[in-house]
């Protein structure tokens, strides 16, 4: 009997990470010494413990003393490792490349793909700079953010953070655990937790200024920060702040900004059906739209083909190769370019402070308070409003029409024109993102005397977020206007409204012709889209640790707390985002975004606990063992009770070789906007076999759906550590992570929803509504459903190396991950594998990704070279050559390296001394372009923004100073 798809990829996977234990464990048969694994941070610091580990100074700073720490409820002990792996990036390898932003830094390491940020959202109509991380491509509402351990104000909707807003100058070390860890951490944790540890100790002043460009004068940047801390009250207390500031100008779109022009950009490319024949896809250059001009294109009847020219002189419209209106493209001719209408990078413009202190008010009580204020803004110019097809009409008495083309309308017996219009003589419309956040965390710490220690916390924060549309066209306005005709009585041009309504204000508009439309009546259809979105939290937890009895190998040690969470959302929009559009009678006026009011609110009551057993060390059974389990329970007040579990264990047989292992349920429960967006109507057409197979419109609403579960997820993890005594300072470890999301949240298409009623599907039926004469769909709801399931599997990689070379220092580092599997499927649907799909219209997720840090350090001078990998892989994996030709479907890879160069400038006097250094760095060294990989909209770029660099090379020069 023969293996399925996904049984033969699981042996795969786990074929592999065994061939790579058995490999580590014979090569660390000798040996009987723990070695200290290699560190990315300056000769002169500290080397940190292990990669895979977290000590208790790395993992809870803010519990103090004591053998036994906590994060979140996660128990782990000095020297000891915890069944799941941690990756631990210290400041100085976040700072090596000179990143604006800590996300910069962490979005190329290999386990993140799929977050969103400044350059994956350049071409996006309500983005704002922000980033928001993703593990494994499982989206960023599937990762959680923490700072010190606790969460953070949701600067979305979507429950996601925005790291931008977190206080990156006091920023110690980020840890990333890559497994499923709700039991510890709580919901939202299904990919993993990124957790940015503060620096609570730091003593002194320190401080950076930095300033960047591309080598083609455009994504120019600057950032400034100063953080101090200082003791107070003989010692007792602790004070930290720090305010920064930072400006990146992005990469705007390039037909307003002549320098953002890249040579790999210059030519656009799409794929689209190919109308001669096999393969059924071509990929083509010189993409234009076949079915829309700058000035106007007739695009059906008997005047098809009639253009109109920059000044609206009549002209025949020259159609390129591939033209049809399938594809609503073509190769060459004098259709609009795809590409000018799209940025690469977004902008931001972001001020952050923050301030956190602590107080010892016994030798055993500890409390602490902390304040975060953070500013961010973001606008840029996205597109251009556009009708394709027969998306205008224009009628024969318009007095905009010229006399020849009113004549030959005359002679071909017609009375209207249907008008394709591409408008860039209307102005490009400019998204505009505010953010203010505030969060506000107080608690204390102690002791009960022995052992057991005790924390308490509250938090409390606020986002609002405005959303402005500037430039945005108001339909109603629009299509009054567009709608011209004589006024009889005095000749002159008006609205045909305004001979029933003189004091409607209507200006009438010509489009016939990119320059024709005059700046009163361009005034006059424009708008500015309003939104504002507020979105509040409250938490308050507390939890108690300590020791029970020993075990051979040590104390057992424990954590349990409780913990509660509220979520609250209150969001409006102008009336005309509200309204309707007045042609189709959907939801929304403006041409673009639309974004309806939200409100609602859920809560959370937590139970959790975390158990460490350590049952022998030293042992004739090996060097040590520990297990640990944690089970939390959480009660949402829109979907109830729900568990999540983990346990895990980790087996030195000797004190090089570290095995570990873990499984665990997950679970991600709906958030705001999943849970409360109000009903949105929308456009679909479906084929539907009860009234004969015809095919007809029908206008579904998508909304919310309050009655959502959490997302549950099973979650195993395998690997192994190996700490060669014979190898000083180096380290590698392999690990194997087996993710399988059920019940996912997700929206059915139109089509999808009818044909899964029609195979029997009680749920999806009830959603139809028909008429009862005719049997059409009168009525059709998309709500989110928990009826999509997300499986991935794959391996990590991480080795790492320390020496000394002559009087010099140097840290190798090298990270990897394979992805085996990355399966999506809707319930009813067919399942699909992307795992090694880049193409930008279907998937983020290489096999292969990778980075490299080596850091030489000698006397006051360091050099870093970083290289970072993006494997090959399809443009669309199911793909054959029967459908695109194999050079366009095979993706290459890309290598990109960043070189930066260091002078430590020192200073030393007094009792503390200063330090200060002067960096400059060479991202993308090479100048490495992205290999063509089209985006298939109608604003889109030549690659995916996602994946490859699409800035070039660029320089940053700066200095930093502490003392």
């Amino acid at each position: 009997m023969g293996l399925s798809v996904s049984q033969r990829s699981r042996a795969k996977s786990f074929r592999l990470l065994g061939c790579s234990i058995l490999a580590i464990a014979f090569a660390g048969s000798a040996g009987a010494q723990t070695v200290t694994p290699p560190s990315l941070s300056a000769p002169e610091a500290a080397p940190p413990p292990a990669l895979d580990t977290v000590s208790q100074e790395q993992a809870a700073p803010e519990v103090g003393g004591g053998d036994i720490v906590v994060t979140g409820s996660r128990v782990v002990r000095d020297g000891s490792t915890a069944p799941t792996p941690v990756t631990v990036v210290g400041a100085e390898q976040l700072s090596a490349s000179s990143p604006t932003t800590i996300a910069t830094a962490l979005n190329e390491l290999p386990s993140f793909a799929g977050s969103q940020k400044p350059q994956s959202q350049a071409s996006t109509t309500n983005s704002g700079g922000q980033n928001y991380l993703s593990l494994r491509n499982l989206g960023p509402s599937r990762t959680l953010v923490l700072l010190d351990g606790r969460r953070f104000v949701p600067s979305g909707g979507s429950g996601t953070t925005d790291v931008n807003l977190l206080p990156q100058a006091l920023i110690q070390r980020v840890d990333v655990v890559t497994g499923g860890a709700s039991a510890a951490y709580g919901s939202d944790a299904v990919s993993g937790v990124v957790n940015f540890v503060l620096d609570t100790r730091f003593t002194g002043v320190k401080g950076s200024v930095q300033s960047g460009i591309s080598q083609r004068g455009d994504a120019q940047s600057l950032a400034a920060s100063i953080a101090f801390g200082t003791g107070f009250s003989s010692g007792r207390g602790h004070l930290i702040g720090s305010v920064e500031y930072a400006n990146d100008k992005g990469i705007l779109a390039y037909d307003t900004d002549p320098v953002t022009d890249r040579g790999w950009n210059a030519v656009p490319y799409q794929v689209i059906p190919n109308p001669g024949g096999a393969p059924r896809f071509i990929r083509i250059p010189d993409a234009r739209i076949s079915v829309a001009s700058w000035g106007g294109l007739v695009t059906s009847g008997p005047l098809r083909g009639l253009d109109f020219a920059r000044d609206g002189t009549p002209t025949q419209f020259g159609y390129g190769q591939y033209a049809n209106t399938l594809s609503q493209r073509m190769s060459g001719g004098n259709g609009p370019n795809i590409l000018p209408r799209v940025g690469l990078l977004a902008p931001l413009e972001r001020v952050v402070g923050f301030l956190h202190s602590d107080y010892d008010v016994t030798s055993d009580i500890n409390v602490f308070a902390e304040l975060s204020l953070a500013h961010t803004h973001s606008r840029y110019g996205s597109q251009y409003p556009y009708f394709l097809g027969n998306g205008l009409t224009i009628r024969r008495e318009n007095p905009f029409l010229p006399d020849s083309v009113r004549a030959r309308m005359v002679t071909a017996g017609v009375t209207t024109l249907p008008i394709g219009y591409y408008g860039r003589g209307l102005g490009i419309i400019s998204p505009e993102n505010t953010n203010n956040t505030w969060r506000t965390a107080f608690g204390a710490k102690g002791s009960f005397g022995g052992s057991w220690k005790w924390s308490v916390h509250g938090e409390g924060g606020q986002t609002t977020q405005i959303y402005r549309s500037r430039n945005n066209i108001v339909l109603s306005k629009f299509y009054q206007a567009l709608d011209a005709v004589r006024n009889p009585g005095t000749g002159a041009i008006v609205c045909r409204s305004t001979l029933t309504n003189p004091s409607d204000g209507c200006v009438p508009l010509n489009i016939l012709g990119e320059d024709s439309p005059s700046a009163a009546a361009k005034a006059y259809v424009h708008g500015d889209l309003y939104n504002r979105l507020r979105l509040s939290q409250r938490v308050a937890e507390a939890q108690v640790t300590g020791n029970l009895f020993n075990l051979p190998g040590g104390a057992v040690a424990v954590a349990a707390g409780v913990g509660y969470r509220k979520e609250k959302a209150v969001g409006v929009s102008d009336d005309v985002a509200t309204g309707k559009n007045p042609i189709t009678g959907f939801t929304g006026g403006y041409f673009l975004t639309n974004t309806q009011p939200l409100n609602g609110s859920y809560d959370t009551k937590e139970a959790f606990g975390e158990v460490l057993l350590p049952f022998f060390k030293d042992s004739a059974l090996g060097h040590s063992l520990e297990l640990n389990a944690a089970a939390r329970y959480t009660d949402y007040s829109t979907s109830g009770g729900v568990t999540t579990w983990k346990i895990g264990a980790t087996y030195e047989p000797t004190t090089e070789i570290r095995l570990r292992a873990a499984r665990s349920r997950d679970i991600r429960a709906a958030n705001i906007i999943e849970l409360f967006t109000g009903p949105s109507q929308g456009f679909a057409t479906v084929i539907d076999p009860v009234v004969g197979g015809i095919s007809y419109n029908i206008q579904p609403f998508g909304l919310g759906n309050p009655n959502l579960a959490p997302e549950r997820a099973n979650t195993t993890t395998l690997g192994v550590v190996f700490q060669p005594e014979w190898l000083r300072g180096a380290m590698l470890s392999v690990d194997a992570y087996d993710i399988n999301i059920s019940g996912a949240i997700t929206t059915l298409t139109a089509q999808d929803t009818l044909t899964q009623c029609l195979a029997g599907s009680a749920v999806t039926c009830a959603l139809i509504t028909r008429d009862p004469t005719s049997g059409r769909i009168t009525n059709l709801l998309q709500p989110r459903l928990n009826l999509a399931s997300l499986k991935t599997r794959g391996l990590d990689f991480e080795a790492g190396y320390r020496t000394r070379i002559g009087t010099g220092d140097l840290s190798l580092r090298v990270l990897a991950n394979y992805v085996d599997t990355f399966i999506s499927s809707t319930a009813g649907g067919i399942a699909i594998d992307r795992a090694g799909d880049v193409g930008t219209p279907t998937g983020n997720t290489p096999n292969w990704r990778g980075q490299f840090t080596g850091i030489y350090s000698q006397g006051p001078f360091s050099l870093v070279v970083q290289e970072r990998y993006v494997g090959s892989g399809k443009y669309n994996v199911l793909y054959t050559s029967k459908d695109l030709a194999d050079e366009f479907n095979n993706i290459p890879s890309r290598f990109y390296t960043n070189l930066t160069a260091r002078l430590r400038i020192d200073n030393r006097g007094g009792s503390r001394g200063s330090n200060s250094e002067l960096f400059m760095t060479v991202n993308n060294l090479f100048d490495q372009a992205p290999p063509i990989n089209p985006n298939n909209t109608i604003s889109s770029t030549n690659t995916n923004l996602d994946l490859y660099d699409a800035v070039g090379r660029t320089f940053v020069v700066g200095f930093r100073f502490k003392y």
